[in-house]
C-alpha cells in the first residue's frame, strides 16, 4: 500500500508543479503587462494637453 501512495504522491506533485509553471508563466506575463500599461500612461501624462481654439462667438470648437 505504501508503493502505491508513493506512486500517487509522485503524480500528485508532478500535477502540482505542472500547474505552479503554468500560474508562474502568467503572473510573469500580467506583471509584463502592467510595466507596459504603466509606461505608456507616462507617456501619456508628458504630453501637454490638447488646446481647443475658441470660436468668434467665444464658444470653444472643434
Amino acid at each position: 500500500m505504501g508503493r502505491i501512495n508513493n506512486i500517487i504522491q509522485r503524480h500528485v506533485d508532478e500535477l502540482i508543479e505542472q500547474k505552479l509553471a503554468l500560474l508562474t508563466e502568467r503572473v510573469e506575463k500580467l506583471e509584463k503587462t502592467v510595466l507596459e500599461l504603466k509606461s505608456e500612461l507616462s507617456e501619456i501624462r508628458k504630453e501637454p494637453p490638447k488646446k481647443k481654439g475658441k470660436g468668434k462667438a467665444g464658444l470653444l470648437s472643434e
